[in-house]
């Protein structure tokens, strides 16, 4: 299961109280709806987190200190700022928060989750990737070598329940509900979900 930092803080709390890229495209707290992921062809992501803000002991002021702490922590070990927040606003009885990361490895880390953005040429050889994806196009099965040829796709390994938009056309997925062209939404948590697109 995954051990998201948002929880953790909720936890914390109930016991101390008891990016834009090229293309434009960015997520925005106004229209987050549900834990988001927007993947940039460059590799760098940003992370829409919408949670349950509902107990009468939860402070927002806290909170947000909370998850600018842990950002400035990260950065700091890492030597430089991978991690940024973008946007934070609680309204109502929901939180929403907006993370933007330099790369996989820093949402991977930061997150204490499996998440990966690889290159066919790496994908190839890598296990959680299973022998037959799902074709994009007509739904057909095609096997990980034959959907693994283009030298120019980029191939996400998640390990999350997340709606995932990604900068380009998914081309085969696998553990993963095809939502459009560029949408997919992941599902069981104790199988990785495969997302191999064309920027």
């Amino acid at each position: 299961m995954r051990q998201r930092k948002l929880c953790a803080v909720f936890l914390l709390l109930s016991l101390v109280f008891t990016g834009c890229n090229s293309n434009g495209e960015s997520l925005s707290v106004g229209e987050l709806k549900e834990n988001t992921l927007l993947v940039y062809k460059e590799g760098n992501l940003q992370e829409g987190i919408v949670e349950d803000f509902d107990k009468s002991y939860y402070n927002q002021s806290t909170l947000e200190k909370y998850i600018e702490k842990e950002i400035e922590d990260y950065n700091t070990k890492a030597g430089k700022k991978v991690i940024k927040k973008k946007s934070y606003v609680v309204k109502g009885k929901e939180v929403k928060l907006i993370l933007s990361y330099k790369d996989f490895k820093s949402y991977s880390k930061f997150n204490n989750i499996t998440a990966d953005y690889l290159t066919p040429e790496k994908a190839r050889e890598n296990k959680k990737i299973p022998e037959l994806l799902v074709d994009a196009g007509d739904s057909s099965l095609v096997k990980k070598v034959a959907a693994l040829k283009g030298d120019g796709y980029r191939v996400l390994i998640l390990s999350d329940e997340y709606h995932v938009t990604v900068s380009g056309r998914i081309l085969y997925y696998s553990n993963a509900a095809l939502l459009n062209g560029k949408s997919v939404q992941t599902l069981d948590e104790e199988k990785y979900s495969v997302v191999v697109y064309k920027p």
